[in-house]
């Protein structure tokens, strides 16, 4: 019954392929000499999300199966709906005073869809709590891209997306999910785990520490200038993380997981 469930979830997305063709490589590097149409974009990301809407309503029942079956589908159906838009996202330019208001709000979006994948085993019923110990490993990697993309969101437009440190907390606890189901200290999810947690202790540390140096002398003190004093000053801090995830620190992640992908300029 679930095979099913996933056959039309990825026809969705093929639809979505094959009116905007690079829907279906999201995974790749934005190419500069594609024209890419925004509006024509915003239709067909508007459509590709009504068709998941509908998906849901008709898979509903199953997916709130007692018996967890359908929790997996459930997982499948907001990951899909985050690489869709994520896909537009890494089109964007690498500063938050770029942004139009449009831009801005699939910034929003698409944070807020990977948070939901992170939702996912954070808020299980108990029967589906047992069963996250023998989720295949697609499952945790998508957890784990999810993860690393809000941290990758949040150093990039922390001021632009409200709830940031609650969307950092999520990332912390599902680091230390992806730990406790484990089991083996040895292992690369083990490993994958704390990578996870100690960046975005450290991007949390960085962002709080920038906001108490903020002052404010009224409302005049709303210029270009201080809004620009907003932006994370993160780059000591990157520097360092940016080393040990792509660098030469054999730190456990397969050398197939570019993060460069998740939102090119940030990493």
């Amino acid at each position: 019954m679930r095979l099913f469930g996933e056959v039309e979830l990825c026809l969705i997305w093929e639809k979505a392929s094959v009116e905007q063709r690079q829907l279906g490589e999201w995974w790749c590097f934005p190419d500069p000499t594609d024209d890419i149409d925004d509006i024509a974009t915003e239709a067909v990301l508007t459509e590709a999300g009504n068709a998941i809407d509908a998906w849901y309503d008709k898979w509903g029942s199953f997916i709130r199966n007692d018996d967890g079956v359908g929790a997996v589908l459930d997982l499948l159906g907001r990951y899909a709906r985050f690489c869709i838009s994520s896909y537009v996202v890494r089109c964007l330019p690498n500063s938050y005073h770029d942004l139009s208001s449009r831009q801005k709000n699939r910034v929003r979006g698409c944070v807020a869809y990977a948070n939901h994948v992170l939702n996912w085993p954070l808020n299980p019923r108990p029967i589906q709590k047992e069963k996250l110990r023998y989720v295949s490993d697609s499952g945790s990697i998508m957890l784990k891209f999810s993860a690393l993309f809000i941290i990758a969101g949040c150093q990039t437009f922390a001021s632009c997306i409200p709830n940031v440190f609650q969307c950092l907390e999520n990332v912390r606890a599902v680091g230390q999910l992806i730990i406790d189901l484990a089991g083996d200290p040895t292992s690369n999810a083990h490993t994958h785990g704390n990578l996870i947690i100690d960046r975005a202790k450290a991007l949390s540390l960085s962002l709080e520490q920038r906001d108490s140096q903020e002052t404010f002398t009224g409302p005049t003190s709303w210029n270009g200038r201080l809004i620009a004093d907003l932006e994370p000053q993160t780059d000591e801090i990157s520097d360092t993380l940016n080393a040990s995830f792509n660098g030469s620190e054999a730190l456990g992640f397969d050398s197939v997981w570019d993060f460069s992908i998740l939102l090119p300029n940030a990493w």
